[in-house]
């Protein structure tokens, strides 16, 4: 039995976004509504387990987060969230690229609605990361440009950040390290104007940068570090 208590939490989880509600309003917010449902709900509730699933992400477990996406008797009818979830799970598993995944992958993105820029930001983000583990750099650097550009539609610097870092990746490996640089330069901006930082950010920011400096042949940078 759902009671006021446990709908108006519903609500607001729907209201906030529903499965990207962690992206629009923090985890911790996401992890006191999953407090407050009963244990169950994600059964019966496709908002409650995509947010369940993407919690469990965040804390580095995957393999329990595809579990939960493989259980039996979902009281729900799974629409194109649940294929979202099952792709992000696939990219923090590490799970094997094949062409047939990837067309799989790329069917996906017509059954996104076009007004959810958040979500297609988040869809190219991890579409970029699969083509990169293929080796197919134009496609993945394509759809990182599509990823940037929902990103800032949505205002959302933090995820865009992100981009910058993983196509300045791109670029090193390419031998484009001016372009590199540039990139960085992006991802430290927008950093800083998300004004959120949850680990690392900055220092793998650095570790690109000695990267680029490698390449260039500034070793003097790269020792001092060391």
């Amino acid at each position: 039995m759902v009671t006021p208590k446990i709908q108006h939490v519903l609500d607001e989880l729907h209201e906030g976004g529903g499965v990207l509600y962690p992206f629009r309003n923090g985890y911790e917010k996401l992890a006191s509504l999953l407090e407050a449902v009963p244990t169950d709900t994600w059964r019966y509730d496709e908002s409650v387990l995509g947010g369940l699933v993407l919690y469990l992400l965040k804390q580095g477990q995957a393999a329990r987060a595809k579990s939960y996406l493989r259980a039996r008797n979902l009281q729900f009818e799974k629409t194109y969230w649940f294929e979202f979830l099952e792709l992000m799970v696939a990219l923090h598993l590490g799970e094997r690229v094949t062409e047939n995944k990837l067309t799989m992958w790329r069917r996906l993105e017509r059954k996104l609605p076009l007004q959810n820029t958040l979500l297609l930001g988040l869809y190219y983000n991890v579409l970029m990361a699969m083509l990169v583990r293929v080796g197919n750099l134009e496609a993945a650097r394509n759809a990182g440009q599509q990823s940037i550009s929902c990103f800032r539609e949505e205002g959302h610097s933090y995820l865009e950040h992100f981009i910058h870092i993983h196509l300045a990746d791109i670029d090193v490996i390419e031998g484009r390290l001016r372009r590199a640089l540039r990139g960085l330069t992006a991802a430290e901006r927008c950093l800083a104007q998300s004004g959120l930082s949850y680990g690392n950010e900055a220092e793998v920011i650095e570790v690109i940068r000695l990267a680029v400096a490698y390449e260039r042949g500034e070793f003097v940078k790269v020792l001092r570090q060391f």
